[in-house]
């Protein structure tokens, strides 16, 4: 903002990870840790210490579990919130506010006048928005007989939300007197609506011009990755989030797919071959990323099941594992090329597998627009137009659809394009097009892939039922 004239910034948006922010009355940060240490007072969302909570609350059945892939994630706020209830109780007497990171933003933002968005209510706290409440024949908002059942009848609401959620693409208010001084801008700007990251990184890329926006997958790719996809009616998917209404845009409806680990899954199997510190430093001497030096592999008999961290869709099982089959003693920069290809597929194949739940749901895909550090590698984009078989829409601006898409309801805030559809369509643009292969045998090689892919979970199953 240093060389940025104040008076011609009109709004700001927010994004960030749906991780639960525990503060007090004060905004004082009130501790999530069992070292009681205040600073500690959020709870990241691929922290699954609430292993058995998430249990619980899928054992009901409740019916707002129908709108997360009938049941809920371990890595949603709900379980999060019956652990801080069971193992700290006095975190939950202490804390006056239970905010998603984006919401404690805007809050903050605003001087604690701006109250929750929508698209973290309702994808991760199981807020039952207005039409599909009513659907269900219940009231909007969070359902008391819900909360009762998994043991957190006691809550205060309030705590959670104050009045109902904001929809995307509106005004929360404007930046208070102590926001506008820290940012250096004036009390006079705008400020959107919130938004959980990935949502904005489809915000920022499914406005394709001339294209259906229901067709296009957003898939935003980082540590963990993201597939989101719009339709006009609620489409349930079996162990994939959603249907969420009105979370990306207005009358709209949002599946939810996803991979709890992805860059951070590539990155861990990398660190762990004996040759990734030499092939690291010689990389860095040809002035390349590690991944651009081990662009030029090909595997055949090499299969990685990628759930190092539980799989997320769509399955929806956090005790799945990640598996790797084929492994010999090499230990050469040749062996962790193979290996770095193989994962790249997997994850690939995995994307593969959602889009395969979706569309046979009824939903009809037929691109992918890819945002986050994973879409400027080139090995990663190619790998999954050829095993989805479609093409990958990479945004003009790679490495910040996030806070483009941020900056996108920030605009929207103002309304100086018109509502959120028409400010994206002004304010984001595509780049370039990577299409698959159409070589009959890279074609028959992945749909072997597939078939091993899949294999790969009998054979988890089978060796937990021996082992059982």
């Amino acid at each position: 903002m240093a060389h940025v004239d104040p008076a011609h910034v009109a709004g700001i948006g927010f994004d960030a990870t749906c991780s639960l922010v525990a503060v007090s009355a004060t905004d004082t940060p009130v501790a999530v840790s069992t070292t009681h240490n205040a600073q500690w007072n959020i709870i990241m969302w691929m922290d699954h210490r609430a292993d058995q909570e998430t249990a619980v609350i899928n054992a009901t059945q409740h019916a707002v579990l129908d709108c997360t892939g009938g049941q809920i994630s371990i890595e949603m706020e709900m379980p999060k919130l019956l652990w801080l209830h069971r193992h700290l109780p006095d975190t939950c007497k202490d804390a006056a506010h239970f905010f998603d990171l984006p919401d404690y933003l805007t809050w903050k933002a605003t001087g604690g006048t701006a109250d929750r968005s929508q698209c973290s209510l309702a994808c991760k706290w199981t807020y039952l928005p207005k039409a599909t409440s009513a659907a269900m024949g219940r009231t909007e908002g969070f359902q008391r007989d819900f909360l009762e059942l998994i043991g957190l009848g006691g809550l205060d609401v309030a705590k959670l939300q104050s009045r109902l959620a904001h929809a995307v693409g509106e005004r929360a208010g404007y930046l208070s007197e102590q926001a506008a001084a820290e940012l250096g801008l004036t009390t006079k700007v705008a400020v959107g609506v919130s938004m959980i990251d990935a949502y904005a990184g489809a915000i920022a890329t499914l406005a394709v011009p001339d294209t259906n926006p229901n067709n296009n997958l957003a898939l935003i790719s980082g540590t963990s990755s993201c597939h989101i996809a719009m339709s006009d009616k609620p489409i349930a998917i079996p162990g994939v989030w959603g249907p969420y209404e009105g979370v990306l845009l207005p009358d709209m409806f949002a599946m939810e797919g996803g991979q709890s680990a992805a860059g951070k899954l590539i990155d861990h199997v990398l660190a762990s071959h004996p040759c990734f510190a030499e092939t690291k430093d010689k990389a860095t001497g040809e002035g390349k990323t590690i991944y651009e030096h081990l662009n030029a592999s090909a595997t055949w008999h090499l299969h990685v099941l990628p759930d190092f961290h539980g799989n997320r869709s769509p399955l929806s099982d956090a005790t799945l594992r990640g598996m790797i089959s084929g492994l010999d003693l090499d230990a050469s920069v040749h062996s962790l090329a193979l290996l770095y290809l193989a994962t790249t597929q997997a994850l690939a194949l995995q994307t593969r597998h959602i889009i395969d739940a979706a569309n046979t749901a009824g939903h009809d895909l037929r691109r992918i627009c890819m945002s986050g550090g994973l879409a400027q590698n080139a090995v990663y984009v190619q790998v999954h137009a050829d095993v989805t078989r479609l093409d990958v829409v990479l945004p003009k601006y790679p490495d910040a659809s996030v806070v483009h898409g941020a900056a996108v309801l920030g605009a929207a805030a103002t309304g100086a394009f018109g509502g959120l559809w028409d400010t994206m369509r002004a304010l984001t643009q595509p780049g370039d097009t990577v299409h698959p292969s159409t070589d009959p045998s890279v074609v028959a090689f992945y749909d072997k892939k597939y078939r091993a892919f899949h294999a790969m979970y009998d054979h988890q199953r089978a060796l937990r039922e021996i082992m059982s």
